[in-house]
């Protein structure tokens, strides 16, 4: 039997950090050679999140909303989760999540008993972060809008978890 671990994230909220914490208390998130193409500088302790994840979440949200995955891309999502479940404990942790994860839990990707742990950081503060990293720059209203958005979505999904 496999458990998942789902760390719930708007991105720019401390998530590499939850990450990291589960990691170092036993929990699979990612092999290292799935993480190169990260930019490491902002985060020296590392981002722990799948580059192959990450990847195919943005594949999927390009397209626009309704963030809707095809057939194809929730196959490429088994194929993912099924190289994970040789884990007996394993987690993932992707932005994308936001917009996708009810989607995907409705679905059979992730084990029936997959744990959701949120990461929430203030709009404003996530805004200000969007407006240092992202290229290109953003304008704060730019900023807060996503996050609005984002946070809207993950909101959404954290009720569909509790009901």
């Amino acid at each position: 039997m496999t458990r998942c671990i789902i760390v719930l994230t708007t991105g720019r909220s401390g998530s590499s950090a939850v990450a990291g914490m589960l990691h170092h208390l036993g929990v699979h998130m990612t092999d290292r050679e799935h993480t190169a193409g990260f930019n490491h500088r902002n985060h020296p302790g590392g981002h722990w999140e799948d580059l192959r994840w990450h990847r195919l979440g943005r594949e999927v949200i390009s397209s626009g909303f309704p963030y809707q995955p095809t057939l194809a891309q929730i196959s490429q999502y088994d194929e993912l989760a099924t190289e994970r479940k040789s884990h007996s404990l394993w987690g993932i942790k992707t932005p994308t999540f936001a917009l996708l994860l009810k989607t995907l839990l409705q679905g059979d990707v992730f084990p029936a008993d997959t744990k959701v742990v949120a990461v929430h950081r203030s709009l404003v503060s996530v805004a200000l972060s969007r407006m240092d990293k992202d290229r290109p720059r953003m304008t704060y209203d730019e900023a807060i809008s996503k996050q609005v958005d984002r946070s809207r979505s993950m909101l959404g999904i954290i009720q569909y978890c509790n009901d």
